[in-house]
């Protein structure tokens, strides 16, 4: 009584102050005290009065702020998802589940008891919470309550007049009259949620799990359950094909769920559990003689939403039109580091072929003396101009030569071939597509491009550090002022293989050397590049080199208009990297020996000064990987209609991708 003063229950909430500031434009803030009958203040629970307050008022969402940011794991990492229809039962049996955890877990299942099934929870941090209250931006740990999910064999004791409302109102169009009688025979599992708000149908064609329907109702989109009924159906059919149209928004989404994909004449085909790209081509074959099944009139786009039926696309065809299983690559420039990392990558991917490894010296010796670990008989060879268009049979060539020697071989291949060029020669160029994949709308673009300029290095790990300061995105207007200054330091193999005192050991040697300190290329590079997102004020670039051999640190000092703290901008960075695979935001000032070998960028420190008007960031990435041969391959993949991160990021063997985020879209 002393210290807490009087405490009581709840009995009954006054919503019409809430309501009336709501009304007025205002942000009611409540604090957590009540008052009894004869005008006693009361402490009460700070979660039973929300719970109370949410079971009046159903909201579609509820934040908690937490110091963690979210609800941990047995690693102490945060949780994105958890299931209380599914999840809760099992967390809570776990003895490493930490006790204050599993409390807010508990309430929050009780608050969920009474709010709508389409409400969600998320716990996330302070910084973060204006974000999580409009979207689900897995930025914390989001708690859904989906509708429990069950499995049919076929139609027979399912309401195909309810299943026909919802597939037509996800689809927007009508379905046709015999649709249901036109699968029945090719059936293979019908998935429906127990209030029918989300279906998937996944019929056979020639042998392979195809899925026919996949509909989620509009007001479920945001509650998780097409997350969960794809996972589920997931875990029955380790081979499955879908489909969707090259410019549905979900896309991306689909791509993190897919082992496979092939984009053409505007549709994309993904897959997982495929064996290899000729069965995926022969189901495709197979699947475009599919009657359509949606009658919206003349060929209306479908809600981007959606995951629909399309018509299948062709595969990539050599010059006598017959279909090629495998995309061949030609590699010219293959002894260099680059040319190794790259030669890896090609090699564990499932749908390319280094057919042509060209270097003057190393010709006529097996790759297996450059890469011992290959599995090729491939020789070297020397290509030239004058011999290059006898390689008629390849898809897409990579130059990976010095500065100024691509133009003689770029002049020679057919304007239908493809070209990734890994020197500066193109990266000004505006005929050329610039291929950085997180920069703007560069990604589509690579994909329709024919000639793709590789980004520098140090050029690469300078924008990554800036673009979310001059992209505005999220409702987040640019903030970067004056002129950013960028302190580099790269390991020797940025000087390539040809002796110099940049890649001397013996010079480097307890040693930092500086060079090129005003004008280099990159620094002409990003400016170039930042100005074509408005921002004119070019940046100031001083490269240095060190003594270990692979790996960049760059320091990142710019200007900023004070509107943000550190907080703010680590917000700001993670929102604006969160669905890049290959980009990690952290708090911490990352190290450069913890990216070696690693294929994604580190971007960290965020050290931002009192008046809230300076910035200092710190960015890892390596060199010969994200800084090369990553990227290129990210450009292959995409220029050539494939998952993107193929043999980039490992894939398990149920197809789904080790590591990679899953957006919140359904």
């Amino acid at each position: 009584m002393e210290r807490w003063g009087y405490v009581g229950d709840i009995t009954a909430v006054n919503v019409e102050s809430i309501f009336n500031a709501i009304e007025s434009g205002c942000v009611p803030v409540l604090t957590c005290m009540g008052q009894s009958d004869d005008g006693h203040f009361l402490n009460i629970n700070a979660d039973i009065a929300a719970r109370d307050i949410a079971k009046v008022i159903q909201p579609r969402t509820v934040v908690f702020v937490s110091q963690k940011g979210g609800l941990a794991d047995e690693d102490g990492k945060i949780m994105q998802s958890i299931d209380i229809n599914y999840d809760y039962d099992n967390l809570m049996s776990k003895p490493w589940y930490a006790p204050g955890d599993a409390l807010k877990l508990k309430e929050i299942k009780d608050l969920m008891s009474v709010l709508p099934q389409t409400s969600t929870v998320s716990v996330t941090s302070a910084a973060l919470m204006a974000k999580e209250l409009l979207t689900h931006s897995l930025s914390g740990t989001l708690i859904t309550n989906t509708e429990r999910i069950t499995r049919y064999d076929n139609f027979d004791s399912i309401d195909k007049e309810r299943l026909g409302r919802l597939i037509e109102q996800a689809f927007q169009g009508k379905l046709r009259d015999d649709f249901f009688e036109s699968i029945e025979g090719s059936v293979k599992a019908v998935y429906i949620s127990e209030m029918y708000h989300c279906t998937a149908i996944i019929t056979e064609v020639d042998g392979v799990p195809y899925l026919s329907k996949f509909a989620v109702a509009e007001d479920y989109q945001m509650a998780g359950l097409g997350r969960r009924i794809f996972d589920t159906f997931k875990k029955d059919f380790p081979a499955l094909v879908w489909r969707a149209r090259t410019s549905n928004e979900i896309n991306r989404w689909y791509f993190q769920r897919s082992q496979g994909s092939y984009s053409n004449d505007g549709w994309t085909v993904f897959w997982y559990g495929l064996k290899d790209f000729n069965a995926a081509q022969n189901i495709v074959e197979k699947v475009r003689e599919l009657p359509k099944d949606i009658i919206k009139g003349e060929d209306v786009e479908l809600p981007s939403r959606l995951m629909v039926e399309v018509k299948s696309n062709s595969h990539q065809s050599n010059q006598d039109g017959d279909h090629h299983p495998i995309f061949k690559i030609g590699l010219i420039g293959a002894r260099g580091h680059t040319g190794l990392e790259l030669i890896k990558l090609i090699e564990n991917h499932p749908y390319l072929e280094l057919s042509v490894a060209s270097s003057r010296a190393m010709v006529g010796q097996p790759l297996s003396v450059l890469y011992p670990e290959t599995t090729s008989d491939l020789i070297f060879s020397d290509v030239d101009a004058k011999s290059l268009p006898d390689y008629n049979d390849i898809n897409l060539w990579v130059l990976a030569m010095p500065n100024g020697a691509a133009k003689q071989f770029v002049d020679v291949i057919p304007d239908d071939v493809k070209i990734v060029d890994l020197s500066a020669d193109y990266r000004f160029d505006d005929t050329w597509q610039y291929g950085l994949p997180e920069k703007g709308d560069n990604r589509q673009k690579i994909r329709n491009a024919t000639r793709v300029a590789n980004p520098g290095c140090y050029a690469t790990g300078q924008q990554i550090s800036l673009l979310p300061l001059v992209e505005a995105h999220n409702n987040l207007k640019p903030i970067l002022k004056g002129v950013p200054h960028i302190f580099g330091v790269s390991g020797y193999s940025g000087a390539g293989t040809t002796p110099s005192r940049k890649n001397d050991l013996s010079c480097l040697k307890d040693n930092l050397m500086g060079y090129s300190l005003q004008g280099h290329i990159h620094e002409r590079e990003v400016s170039h590049q930042l100005a074509t997102l408005g921002f004119a004020n070019g940046v100031r670039f001083m490269p240095h080199v060190a003594q270990w051999f692979r790996g960049i640190h760059l320091t990142v000092a710019v200007d900023v208009d004070g509107s943000e703290g550190r907080e703010e901008l680590l917000y700001r960075y993670r929102s604006f990297y969160e669905n890049e695979p290959l980009v990690r935001v952290t708090e911490e000032i990352p190290e450069v020996r913890d990216i070696a070998n690693e294929h994604h960028v580190e971007v960290g420190a965020f050290s931002v000064n009192k008046d809230r008007t300076r910035l200092v960031l710190n960015t890892t990435i390596d060199n010969l990987l994200k800084g090369a041969a990553t990227q290129c391959m990210q450009n292959i993949n995409l220029m050539l209609g494939l998952n993107e991160t193929e043999s980039i990021i490992e894939t398990k063997s149920d197809g789904d991708v080790a590591g990679s985020s899953v957006s919140a879209k359904e």
